[in-house]
Parts: structure tokens; C-alpha cells; sequence
């Protein structure tokens, strides 16, 4: 109702009154908006607030939520990572982290939770509905690997993002520096020749500006072919890639892409994060290197044994990424099968889910 001056809890009193029961689906945060996306503003997640935070932060003379709330079902989701959003919450805002455990509300994951994240919210009920940068069809394109044509004259390639959020990523660019791999890779951080913005006006190179401008989902999961046609391997830099220990698995196309163009890759994210690629039918390189990083549970560790892994292969990747043909074309076609599935899996999921409430 258009009551703009009216506590949220009291609107809900008053649209839940004489309801024997009730599900209720809240988000944390609001979408980005679209003028912030990608300016430092837009990681800040506690810029854009949305209505179970208003219900936490409001005041009103006549209704408390955590009562109201003992009457219905609490469903949390967001589509802008609320895995990420309750991360930032236990870090920063113990107060809010335990109104949220006394909700007992349903959280809808886009992920799955690690042993970190369900130590402080415990009370909590995670249900993980898949990773859609890895399964759902608007963002994965497993079909553009036959753009590639590959004729390498680097080693690696690692495109990087600075932000707050993820201060781990001075960690490996000081390594990727001390080991001097930089000559040999296409490497971006922070400010330079590699811009987001010139990442996207790339791309055509890659396709065409039909294709680009025809992709259903961000152009920002496009993989950028001619930078995968000029190297042998990817050093990618997950979005969770912060705190010792936290084995919360939450995969992007950042991941995604080398899979979609039959690179191989090492993975600077959360412990146990190939274990958990793993499940979903994938392989990875333990074969051919050192994949001990994925079980070390600390960063600092985890980026030296992948930086000595590249440090190894510096001018002779190519013998590496010849070795791993039949692992790259069994990704691929995982991929395929896990996108073509995704559907199916999530409606099972909910379909269970509502049948439970």
C-alpha cells in the first residue's frame, strides 16, 4: 500500500491480520541500482536497503516484527548475493546477525553456506536453490568456445578487479609481482590498459557487436576470446576469496568462463572450492600440479601454493594446457549438462520446499 510514512511492520499487521498462516519472502538488500553498478559505491552493500533491513532498523508504537514473525514462515532471498550480503553482516553488525537467527527465517542461497557462515547463523535454515553464473542459461555460454583460436604468446591470463571487499586480492598481486609473472601474463588490477570498459568494448574482436549486444544476460560474463586465444591458462580471483577458514562455496563467471572456452585454471577462492566444483561432475588439474591450495584454509597460504604453481609453468604452459585436452573437453560438456538441467533441479527444490512450509 502506498503508506510511505508507515513502519513496514505495521503495513504487514495489517495485510496479515486473521491469516491462520503465511509465507513472507523478504531481501536484505535492494538491487543495485543501475547508474552505481561497477563504481566503488556498488559494493557497498549496506547502500541499498531493503525490507528486512527496514524491519530491523524501523521503529513503530504498536507492532514488534520478531512477534509477528512468530506466525508466519521468514523466507529470505535476494537475486544480488545474499550469501555475500550475510558475510558482510557477521563481520560488521553482530546485533543485526542475531535479530536475523531469532527470525528462524528460510534463507534461498544462491551457493552453498560453509562451516563459517553457519556458525553465525545457526538458527537459520539455508536451502540452496543452485549457482545460476554456473547453471542458468542467461548467463553461460558453452557454445562460444568455437570462436576460439588459440595461439598463445603469454602464459596467463588474470583479469582482477580492486575492491574492498575482497582486500585478499592485494595478496595475490604482490605474489603474482615477488615471482614476476607479470610479464608473462595478460594482467589487470586495479587501474590500468585493462578497464572494465575497455574489457567490453574488446569484445567484439571476439564476436561481433550483434552478438554482444544480444546476450540476454550481462556482457560482463561474456568471455573475451582473443585474450583466451593469446594464453594458456587462467588465474581467476572468485568473488569469496577473504577469510581464513570459510569454505562457503559460491562460484561466478568468473570461474565459469575458462570453463565455457576449455582453459585450464587455478582458483584463488574459499577453501575447498574445487572440492565442491567437484560435485557437480567437473575435473580439475591435481594431475598435472599442486592442488594442495584448495585444502589450505589459510589465504595467504593458499596464494603462494597457486602463485608457485604458475611460477613452475612460466614459459612452458603450453606442454600444460596440451596435457589437459580430455579434462577441458569433459568440463565443457559437464557444463552443458549442468545448464541444461538447472531448471529442473531449482522447481524440485522449491516444489519440496513449499510442500515442507
Amino acid at each position: 500500500p502506498d503508506v510511505p510514512d508507515s513502519p513496514v511492520v505495521d503495513v504487514l499487521a495489517y495485510k496479515l491480520a486473521g491469516k491462520k498462516h503465511a509465507s513472507v519472502c523478504f531481501c536484505i538488500n535492494t538491487q543495485t541500482p543501475k547508474g552505481k553498478t561497477y563504481t566503488s559505491d556498488a559494493y557497498n552493500l549496506d547502500n541499498y536497503i531493503g525490507t528486512l533491513r527496514k524491519l530491523y532498523t524501523q521503529k513503530s508504537r504498536y507492532n514488534d516484527f520478531l512477534e509477528l514473525a512468530k506466525n508466519i514462515n521468514v523466507i529470505i532471498y535476494q537475486p544480488n548475493n545474499v550469501l555475500v550480503a550475510l558475510k558482510h553482516i557477521a563481520r560488521r553488525e553482530p546485533e543485526f546477525c542475531a535479530w536475523l537467527n531469532q527470525l528462524r527465517p528460510i534463507i534461498l542461497s544462491e551457493g552453498l553456506p560453509g562451516n563459517w557462515l553457519q556458525q553465525y547463523f545457526p538458527d537459520c535454515n539455508f536451502v540452496a536453490i543452485g549457482q545460476p553464473y554456473l547453471e542458468n542459461p542467461q548467463w553461460v555460454f558453452p557454445q562460444l568456445h568455437t570462436f576460439k583460436q588459440h595461439q598463445p604468446t603469454k602464459d596467463f591470463l588474470c583479469l582482477m578487479i580492486a575492491k574492498t571487499t575482497a582486500p585478499n586480492r592485494d595478496i595475490l598481486h604482490k605474489q603474482m609481482h615477488e615471482k614476476d609473472l607479470l610479464a608473462n601474463s595478460i594482467y589487470s588490477y586495479k587501474e590500468n590498459q585493462f578497464t572494465r570498459e575497455k574489457r567490453l568494448s574488446d569484445l567484439p574482436q571476439s564476436y561481433s557487436k550483434v552478438v554482444v549486444e544480444g546476450i540476454g544476460g550481462s556482457a560482463e560474463t561474456l568471455p573475451p576470446i582473443h585474450y583466451y586465444n593469446q594464453t594458456n591458462v587462467e588465474l581467476v580471483a572468485e568473488t569469496m576469496n577473504r577469510d581464513d577458514g570459510d569454505d562457503t562455496f559460491l562460484i561466478t563467471e568468473k570461474t565459469v568462463k575458462p570453463i565455457s572456452m576449455m582453459h585450464p585454471f587455478f582458483v584463488m577462492s574459499n577453501c575447498k572450492f574445487l572440492y565442491n566444483l567437484k560435485q557437480y561432475g567437473f575435473k580439475t588439474f591435481g594431475e598435472h600440479t599442486d592442488e594442495s591450495y584448495d585444502s589450505e584454509e589459510d589465504v595467504t597460504k593458499r596464494a603462494s601454493i597457486i602463485t608457485e604453481n604458475m611460477a613452475r609453468l612460466k614459459g612452458k604452459s603450453i606442454k600444460f594446457y596440451n596435457q589437459t585436452k580430455a579434462i577441458r573437453e569433459h568440463n565443457l560438456v559437464t557444463l552443458q549438462h549442468v545448464t541444461g538441467t538447472y531448471k529442473t533441479r531449482l522447481w524440485q527444490t522449491l516444489s519440496q520446499l513449499w510442500k515442507n512450509l
